[in-house]
């Protein structure tokens, strides 16, 4: 399939999201997930895997670890790292996200600092030894309702979401900081999210890996960012 057909497939998915309140395990948490909000059940563990590796050597490195999440949905991955002892700030633009997140950190007992905002806009002045978004991998629009919340949750039209995010980031992390990104291979502009990052930051691919999507396989991406030497802040 090419981009437009994946951006079509995808958008059909999300709207076969559960209308009922789910309860889905992600290594070993429960997480609530409300009506409306991104279920952790598809990408979320394999990310999660990723993001608790890079946390954990933050830990072994510095004793500690200033995580920060941006677009956390039911927040399943800022719990997890929470529980890894890590300080968590976690971002979402949605009503029913806050309030999922907000569900989620009192049903674990863990203390997540939430916030409300369209990427940085509410976001304090604050820094962050990780930064990490499962970005809307979709460049292309599909035959949708682009004022839709669940269509904003997939999609960016030409990354405006992605350049305003990058753009803030470098004075949000120490120089020893990193950002992730996750990516759909299949439907992201890898090369759109390369030109906007690399005035930056040094972009490398860390990780690579496949799922199964129903009767097909999608690759899935994750985006090391690391502060370039002499690049814009």
């Amino acid at each position: 399939m090419n981009k437009q057909e994946w951006a079509n497939k995808i958008y059909k998915w999300i709207n076969s999201w559960p209308r009922k309140v789910i309860y889905p395990e992600i290594h070993g948490k429960k997480i609530i997930v409300n009506p409306g909000v991104f279920p952790p059940l598809f990408d979320t563990p394999y990310y999660a895997e990723i993001v608790l590796k890079y946390v954990e050597k933050i830990i072994q490195q510095k004793g500690f670890c200033r995580f920060f999440e941006m677009g956390a949905g039911s927040g399943a991955i800022s719990i997890l790292v929470a529980d890894m002892g890590a300080n968590v700030t976690a971002v979402e633009i949605s009503d029913v996200g806050i309030m999922t997140i907000k569900v989620n950190s009192e049903l674990h007992n863990l203390d997540i600092k939430i916030i409300q905002s369209d990427v940085w806009d509410d976001v304090s002045s604050g820094e962050w030894d990780l930064i990490f978004w499962n970005f809307p991998h979709n460049a292309l629009a599909p035959d949708a309702d682009i004022n839709d919340e669940k269509y904003k949750a997939s999609f960016d039209l030409g990354y405006q979401d992605l350049k305003k995010f990058i753009q803030g980031s470098p004075m949000r992390l120490p120089n020893d900081g990193i950002v992730l990104l996750g990516a759909g291979k299949d439907i992201c502009d890898l090369e759109l999210a390369k030109k906007i990052c690399t005035p930056y930051f040094n972009f490398q691919i860390s990780n690579e890996m496949q799922i199964p999507f129903g009767n097909l396989l999608w690759n899935l991406l994750v985006i090391e960012l690391t502060k370039k030497s002499g690049g814009k802040s």
